[in-house]
């Protein structure tokens, strides 16, 4: 069987590391003749899908911008080139990544003939329903792509009902893909602190491209300036990087916490920066399963990286905290 794994992100996250678990996948069964799109701009992406394969180097596509995301799907150009680059495949099965209904659905446009087509989704929530700019245009153009799915496999229970409240033409079978369980290196704790050059106050992180709009960047800030009134030894500390970074230093500087936060910028391997803190906050406004949820559950209780223990507004013993938005408290 012929399989193309397509994918044209602009950046590396928990989607495209999804994708290359399961490219490694693929790669070693005999019964697959595996082949791999991918944009040779997105450096980190190319270089991890390439270990995956087994070596293989993916074929070049232009990677689709992030503003106005399913405008791009529409931009005639594009598609030119696409068709350009994969002439002379005839896959039987077209794997595409979906970040998002709206994202890296740009070969869906050009169904390939006799090929079967299968979309790995990894945010199910509509545009509009998530408050987009644009959001009911962006759906409805996402909406006329994701008609051209044979299948699409969902992270979670939950993403299929809501796949089927936005997305859903009956044609579409739509599945749950159960994640593996990752696995995650024992750091000791103190030598991660010291070579990420924190102290050794109570610490809660937060991991992820910074993004206000998405990863709720923002409401990490507001929950730490409610929580350092009663426990002025908290430490905060953020491992990733992104477009919001100079928007995070100047609320941090309006609000009096820049010396309580540590940006820490990109952190590999990520199981150092798990040993460094004590919890894992999550306050994304929306997600598919957050692979970074799953790898913190996965640090063994009691191993030298295993969250320590301490009070905030009662006993804490989880690995992670889910922060909420809107009209609810910050944590």
């Amino acid at each position: 069987m012929k399989v193309l794994a397509y994918t044209d992100s602009e950046i590396f996250s928990g989607a495209e590391m999804v994708l290359c678990d399961l490219v490694r996948g693929l790669s070693q069964r005999s019964s697959i003749d595996l082949e791999i799109a991918a944009p040779a701009s997105n450096i980190a992406l190319t270089q991890a899908l390439c270990r995956a394969g087994d070596g293989m180097s993916p074929i070049d596509v232009k990677a689709q911008p992030l503003p106005l995301a399913a405008v791009h799907l529409f931009d005639p150009r594009r598609r030119h080139r696409l068709g350009q680059a994969l002439k002379g495949l005839e896959p039987d099965v077209l794997l595409v990544n979906l970040p998002s209904a709206e994202y890296g659905g740009l070969p869906l446009r050009r169904r390939m003939t006799g090929a079967k087509t299968l979309g790995l989704l990894h945010v199910p929530g509509s545009p509009r329903a998530l408050g987009f700019r644009l959001g009911a245009i962006r759906e409805r153009l996402a909406r006329h792509v994701l008609a051209n799915l044979d299948s699409v496999g969902v992270l979670s229970e939950s993403a299929i009902e809501i796949y089927r409240h936005h997305w859903d033409n009956g044609a579409t079978a739509i599945h749950h893909l159960r994640l593996p369980r990752p696995k995650v290196e024992v750091w000791d704790r103190v030598e991660a602190r010291r070579s990420l050059g924190l102290s050794n106050a109570p610490l809660i992180g937060i991991a992820g491209r910074l993004s206000f709009k998405q990863k709720g960047h923002d409401t990490f800030v507001e929950a730490a300036e409610i929580l350092v009134r009663g426990q002025p030894e908290l430490r905060f500390a953020v491992a990733g990087e992104g477009r919001d970074r100079s928007r995070l230093e100047r609320l941090l500087e309006d609000r009096g916490l820049r010396q309580q936060f540590d940006l820490l910028g990109h952190v590999t391997p990520i199981e150092r920066f798990f040993a460094a803190v004590d919890v894992i906050a999550i306050p994304s406004r929306f997600e598919g399963l957050p692979v970074i949820a799953l790898e913190a559950l996965e640090v063994p209780q009691g191993s030298p990286q295993a969250p320590m223990g301490f009070e905030m507004s009662g006993p804490w013993s989880g690995r992670y905290l889910q922060m909420t938005h809107g009209n609810s408290p910050p944590l």
